[in-house]
């Protein structure tokens, strides 16, 4: 009995020893601060890790945007009434996206005759996207890049009013954040190909199994947050910013314990897909009105104020490719809209000068 307990003692030891290493030999040389959520076994001589979901674990990396915090959706006018209206905007399921390949395409290295996913459209509606792209009021070029969105209609919104907003997003918590990351999408390089990262990470890690007599069961599992992190290079044009929130690994449910209908739910879009969104409330008396009406108590109070996103809408930038009438009047409900939450936002138009070659806002 006493050798049977020392044997699964110095498993254990074992065990520790072996994802330790393999985390700091594989992992940290791509994610430096690399962090676990969990380790298991199962069986002898092998493990599985996740990720742990707090947003520091990815700093350090090419996965954790630092190039400012000022950035541009661009969405319809419905959109935006309903928006301001609910003083919020959603983070929508990935299931919807236009690109088929979505998340697709980067599970597929790790997938094998043991490791099959079975429901792919069920994967991709767990990640929850915020779409963005930088924006910098100072720089002509990402002024530019942003009229030239909202006259083309790139988004796809044919003749309806597209509209631009701006907003600011705090990073003073992002470490805290729990589940969401912000990252620049990184395009691949041939299209219909997975990622070289991704590639090249099952490759080192196939080497340390051989040369360690140690298997990896789930790698997917242990950089789960990065699958939403890469496209096709056909999609370079958008310079995708993403704030996602990220289900840990394969099996997280993606819940947290301050699960309630002010904050996630579902609903039908014009495709009759049903999408699951989560909730981002801006700074404004409707945050504050939401914390006075669940009546929070700790921890969950302080959890609800520091480890979710926090975001300033700060302008909203209108085209001038409708009529003035038209244009005005888009202005005036809006802002009425604003006003019911006491948002402080700034109505400006976007008009690209051809003489001089620059964007223009005006009021």
């Amino acid at each position: 009995m006493e050798a049977n307990n020392d044997f699964e003692l110095y498993k254990r030891f074992e065990f520790t020893e072996k994802y330790e290493k393999y985390i700091k030999e594989v992992l940290n040389p791509h994610i430096p601060n690399f962090e676990i959520a969990s380790a298991r076994s199962l069986s002898y001589d092998s493990f599985q890790l996740s990720m742990s979901p707090f947003g520091k674990v990815l700093e350090g990396s090419q996965f954790y945007y630092n190039e400012g915090n000022t950035f541009v959706h661009f969405t319809n006018l419905e959109a935006v009434k309903s928006i301001l209206s609910e003083g919020c905007i959603n983070l929508s399921g990935l299931n919807t996206s236009t690109d088929k390949n979505e998340i697709l395409l980067n599970l597929k290295p790790f997938q094998t005759k043991t490791n099959i996913f079975l429901d792919e459209e069920v994967i991709k509606a767990d990640f929850l996207n915020l779409s963005l792209s930088p924006f910098d009021l100072e720089n002509i070029e990402s002024l530019q890049t942003c009229y030239e969105n909202l006259k083309n209609n790139f988004y796809g919104f044919g003749k309806d009013f597209p509209i631009a907003l701006v907003m600011e997003i705090d990073l003073t918590n992002r470490n805290e954040w729990y589940k969401f990351h912000l990252s620049k999408i990184q395009y691949s390089q041939i299209n219909e190909k997975p990622p070289h990262f991704l590639e090249n990470l099952i490759k080192n890690t196939e080497l340390w199994i051989e040369e360690n007599n140690y298997q990896i069961t789930g790698l997917q599992d242990a950089i789960y947050p990065l699958l939403s992190f890469f496209k096709e290079s056909k999609y370079s044009i958008e310079n995708e910013i993403r704030l996602i929130k990220s289900p840990i690994d394969s099996t997280d449910d993606n819940k947290y314990s301050a699960n309630h209908a002010f904050f996630n739910g579902v609903y039908v879009n014009s495709r009759n897909e049903v999408v699951q969104i989560e909730r981002l409330y801006f700074e404004s008396d409707k945050r504050e009105k939401i914390i006075r009406t669940l009546k929070l108590d700790e921890p969950i109070k302080t959890f609800f104020q520091t480890q979710f996103p926090r975001i300033n809408l700060k302008k909203i930038l209108l085209p001038t490719h409708k009529t003035k009438a038209e244009t005005f009047e888009v202005k005036k409900i809006l802002y009425q809209l604003a006003q019911y939450h006491n948002m402080n936002i700034e109505f400006l138009f976007m008009e690209f000068h051809e003489n001089h070659k620059e964007v223009h806002l005006f009021e």
